[in-house]
């Protein structure tokens, strides 16, 4: 390409950037039913999503959960070592937990889910289910098929469609039936209300279903609160708001459970002793009625029953030393399998040794720090391993702690036995009878102080697990969503009418700028000097030979007849000292007006008292002679091969001073003539008989045969069609300029047709053009955004 990018002394680089709105608008306006058609397009595209789109509803919930009730507050009565942020996170994974959510999942009923079959998807029936199904036996595997589709045959019967192996499987079973597969056994029974519409059934996985709870579950805090909001969002609003309860309801059940812990444990190890203290309170009282029955004995003596009170009380301690031993044991157990997970729970410990009780608040203390590590730390950590360095010491110590308190219980035991023994020496002078019923009497005393000391216990660990309230209150349940939030259907709309608009606004500026043709002559002055000498008009097409309306172009009043006159004038000052003028017009490829401009130029020149001269310089395709009705026997081509004389070549037209030379028949050679001198020959022979010499040449850009007549010529005229010829062409005049030398460049844009859309969107290309043509710098002025 040969483009030049020479700008003119006074132009400012900065200049080409001064956007004219005012010719934005008026090219957006142009074609403003590209804009509506997009738009129009664009909520086309809106409307259509919408209507295939899935929508999707959002339930939503919110928690507080209270700080001043921690559960290790209450438990271990030590210095809550969470803070805000660790207390939201582990709030949030509990919520998120298997635990919780198999819970939840567990209070709905949704191991089998059933779909309808509409025109573009599936449609969830939950809570409803119009069948009953029976699940009798499952087991679920990676390839185990959970979908079929049922289709009722009549109320007794109906076709089960399936997969089994990748091969469609159809059966048909009555309603009650017994369905069998290696991994599953079910019931289908049927209900009154069902529609016998066809069904879609698939066993769920609670395994997948926690998944898919878990992934949809969002929870967020507010800032500086202790509130939490959890969101779940699905296709079926009332799924959304069932899993949603359930998983705050499962929430609050688990935190009220951790809390309670120690007095369910406490109430679980005295069950089993009561029971047996029941057992024995009653074998005793049954005892001494049947003692008192069969020896008619009423009670005892005053010293028997002192006696008796001694060894009571000395034997009710011996019980209580066997239950605390009992609890040491227990509680060593449980800090043996305690893997530095869970604090131990203390209340289980009837004891009152300071000590030990510092040691276990301790050691609580330790394991609440290395689960507050453990948010930030690996368990493989230094810092972690450190605590759990000292929690194994601290474990070291309550054991050996419990070793010695059980150690000094069974030295106490031992201690009590001697001193029943004692009182037992002393009731030996007791009458037999009397002694037996003592005896009995105070077996029984023993068994019913031990169980009421149990009982009381009990009671008290009872109340203790009633009066437990979760650490978490519901501020706000799940409610039935009325509006989806996805899709939005303003947003949507908004979203793809505007897209629409951009797009069509895009569209316009694209093609506008990527178009590769000529439409302005502002276009024409941005890649060229070469100045313009004429713009001719669309010419309207009201005749199939438009040379035919050339003809009375001297008498018309039309716009293309005065562009054609303005044409006339600027030529008359170009190489205004030549006489003959020897006008060329070429242009790079066919059908860009040539002929066209030729005779319309030759026309309008005669009409000022013109001798002129029309020569079809186009061996190879001239039409020209068709136009005028002359014969193409005889012609320039003859001429040059010296097969005719001027005067056989020149014909007279039907329009005064005006003659013309036909091409001539197409020669082998067309190039090789054209070089000869003949055509030298030809000018010199006539120029004098003729004010104007007009040359329609071949195209410029397809072949070589009109440069020696644009050398030979003293004006040449490059012809560019609007919307027809490419920016490149522009280049080629500029190159044929430098490439032959030419000194009376000019370029005709013919077939003009005005419209806003072409037009150049900045106002620079108007300056520089002034500056070609007088050859001044103007100063730059202010901008004008809104000079049209």
């Amino acid at each position: 390409m040969y483009r030049n990018n020479r700008m003119s002394p006074g132009i400012e680089a900065n200049e080409f950037l001064e956007i004219s709105y005012i010719k934005t608008i008026r090219m957006l306006l142009s074609r403003w039913y590209w804009i509506v058609i997009s738009t129009l397009f664009g909520a086309l595209a809106g409307t259509i999503y919408l209507y295939f789109s899935q929508p999707i509803y959002l339930a939503d919930a919110s928690v507080k959960f209270d700080e001043k009730k921690s559960e290790i507050a209450e438990l271990v009565s030590v210095k809550n070592l969470f803070d805000r942020a660790n207390r939201i996170e582990s709030e949030k994974l509990v919520i998120r937990s298997r635990n919780v959510l198999t819970k939840a999942i567990g209070s709905l009923d949704c191991d089998v889910s059933f779909f309808t079959k509409t025109r573009f998807r599936l449609k969830d029936q939950y809570p409803n289910k119009p069948v009953n199904i029976h699940i009798i036996y499952r087991n679920w595997h990676k390839n185990s098929n959970r979908y079929f589709e049922l289709k009722p045959i009549s109320t007794l019967k109906y076709e089960l469609i399936y997969k089994l192996n990748k091969t469609k499987i159809r059966k048909i079973y009555k309603y009650g039936q017994v369905i069998k597969f290696p991994d599953l056994k079910f019931i289908i029974t049927t209900k009154e209300e069902y529609k016998q519409e066809p069904l879609i059934i698939l066993f769920n996985d609670q395994s997948q279903l926690i998944e898919k709870i878990s992934t949809a579950l969002k929870i967020d805090d507010t800032p500086n609160t202790s509130l939490l909001h959890l969101k779940i969002a699905d296709a079926n609003p009332n799924f959304a708001v069932d899993v949603m309860n359930a998983i705050v309801t499962a929430y609050m059940d688990f935190e009220r459970v951790q809390r309670s812990a120690s007095a369910l444990k406490t109430i679980d190890f005295i069950n089993p002793l009561l029971q047996n203290l029941s057992n024995k309170v009653k074998n005793s009282a049954k005892d001494i009625q049947q003692f008192k029955e069969h020896n008619q004995i009423l009670s005892i003596s005053a010293a028997a029953a002192h006696n008796e009170n001694q060894l009571a009380a000395l034997e009710k301690e011996q019980h209580e030393l066997n239950i605390q031993n009992q609890f040491l044991q227990f509680f060593k157990e449980d800090l043996a399998l305690n893997q530095h997970q869970d604090e131990l729970n203390y209340s289980l410990l009837q004891s009152t040794d300071p000590q030990l009780t510092t040691l276990i608040n301790k050691y609580n203390e330790l394991v609440i720090s290395k689960k507050d590590a453990l948010n930030l730390y690996t368990p493989a950590s230094v810092f972690v391993r450190q605590i759990d360095n000292k929690i194994d010491a601290f474990k070291t110590a309550i054991t050996n702690n419990i070793s010695a308190t059980y150690f000094s219980n069974n030295k106490t035991h031992l201690l009590l036995i001697k001193q029943c023994d004692s009182i037992r020496e002393q009731r030996s002078g007791i009458p037999k009878k009397e002694e037996t019923l003592i005896h009995l009497q105070s077996k029984f005393d023993i068994n019913q102080k031990v169980y009421n000391y149990l009982a009381e216990k009990k009671l008290e660990a009872q109340i203790s697990a009633a009066s437990v309230i979760s650490g978490a209150t519901i501020i706000d349940q799940a409610v039935f969503p009325i509006e989806p939030i996805s899709p939005n259907i303003n947003n949507t709309y908004t979203a793809c009418i505007l897209s629409g608009f951009i797009v069509g606004i895009s569209a316009l500026f694209a093609v506008q700028t990527l178009n590769p043709y000529i439409y302005t002559k502002e276009a024409i002055e941005q890649l060229t000097e070469v100045p313009i000498l004429g713009i001719i008009p669309q010419l309207n097409k009201t005749t199939a030979n438009p040379l035919a309306r050339l003809t009375s172009i001297n008498t018309q009043r039309s716009l293309f007849s005065e562009s054609i006159r303005y044409l006339r004038s600027n030529l008359h000052f170009i190489a205004s000292e030549k006489d003959p003028k020897i006008v060329c017009i070429t242009s790079e490829v066919s059908g860009e007006g040539k002929s066209f401009i030729s005779y319309a130029l030759a026309c309008t020149l005669t009409s000022i008292d013109k001798r002129v001269l029309l020569i079809a310089a186009d061996l190879r395709k001239s039409k020209l002679h068709e136009r005028l009705g002359i014969s193409n026997e005889n012609g320039f081509s003859k001429y040059l091969s010296d097969q005719n004389t001027s005067e056989q070549i020149i014909f007279k037209t039907g329009i005064k001073n005006l003659d013309f030379i036909p091409s001539g028949p197409i020669p082998p050679n067309p190039s090789e003539l054209l070089q000869k001198n003949r055509t030298a020959d030809l000018l010199s022979e006539i120029k004098s008989r003729y004010d104007y010499i007009i040359l329609d040449t071949a195209p410029i850009g397809l072949v070589s045969d009109a440069k020696p007549l644009l050398k030979l010529a003293n004006v040449n005229l490059f012809i560019l069609r609007c919307g027809f010829s490419k920016k490149g062409a522009v280049h080629t005049a500029e190159h044929l300029r430098k490439e032959l030398n030419l000194s009376n460049v000019a370029i005709i844009l013919n077939n003009f047709k005005a419209d806003n859309f072409h037009s150049y969107l900045n106002n620079q290309t108007r300056k520089q053009n002034q500056q070609y043509y007088t050859g001044q710098s103007n100063r730059p002025s202010a901008k004008n955004y809104f000079e049209s």
